[in-house]
């Protein structure tokens, strides 16, 4: 059923999820990140190229190449969480998605993060 009150009263137009680092380059940091966890948690460790192969698995082949097991999950992920989003607002958003958003902040589109170029962010504007 279709909710027109919803529709007017609602003033979130887009939400934009960076899961593959794509809108900041979060591959280096995630990998520092990996390799010290790994030591910590006895994981196997990983060359920069095979944990970028990862991305193609679903997650119950990574935990398995990772070492992962059932009990240590749950520790492994709130670790790597929290380590990655200790360094989310220096990481740098891409340049050119910079622009485009620069560009978006200016159109018809009321509610759009704006993100200067010039600084370091990760567009959090909700």
């Amino acid at each position: 059923m279709h909710n027109r009150k919803f529709e007017q009263t609602s003033i979130i137009e887009a939400i934009i999820f960076d899961f593959d680092g794509t809108l900041a380059n979060t591959i280096d940091l995630s990998f520092d990140i990996y390799q010290d966890i790994a030591i910590k948690y006895r994981l196997n460790l990983l060359s920069r190229k095979k944990m970028l192969d990862l991305k193609e698995l679903p997650a119950h082949e990574v935990f398995k190449v990772l070492g992962i097991t059932k009990l240590k999950a749950p520790f492994v992920v709130a670790e790597g969480r929290r380590r990655l989003s200790q360094h989310m607002k220096s990481l740098e958003i891409d340049q050119h998605l910079a622009q485009l958003i620069q560009f978006m902040t200016h159109t018809t589109i009321p509610n759009w993060a704006s993100c200067p170029a010039t600084q370091k962010t990760t567009c959090n504007r909700f």
